[in-house]
């Protein structure tokens, strides 16, 4: 995993830490602005941090199969956010008709 985090961040357009065994989301991750894509799925993350959704050119994120109960309020900064993915957590119902609500035009999965 850290040697995947070296590469310059500039030049990563589509991130993916699929069934890495992640616990918590790598703050690493945070210098890859330009990523369009990021795929976690398959880990055991269980929150993640606001400064996430700084990455505002992300187009499709994948937090499938991970801990989650809740995401941060800043997730509506992600103007381009097409695609998120968040089936098998753990999110209660009025968190997830939360989501939706804030992500309108997004095609949000639970």
């Amino acid at each position: 995993l850290e040697n995947a985090l070296a590469i310059p961040a500039t030049t990563v357009d589509v991130l993916v830490l699929t069934n890495t065994g992640l616990k918590a989301f790598p703050k690493e991750i945070e210098k890859f602005t330009n990523i369009k894509e990021l795929w976690l799925g398959h880990n055991e993350i269980a929150a993640l941090p606001a400064s996430i959704w700084k990455l505002t050119l992300l187009k499709k994120i994948d937090l499938s199969h991970n801990k989650l109960t809740q995401l941060p309020k800043e997730m509506g900064q992600i103007k381009n956010l097409k695609v998120l993915n968040l089936s098998n957590n753990n999110f209660a119902q009025k968190e997830q008709e939360r989501i939706k609500a804030q992500l309108t035009g997004v095609e949000v999965g639970f």
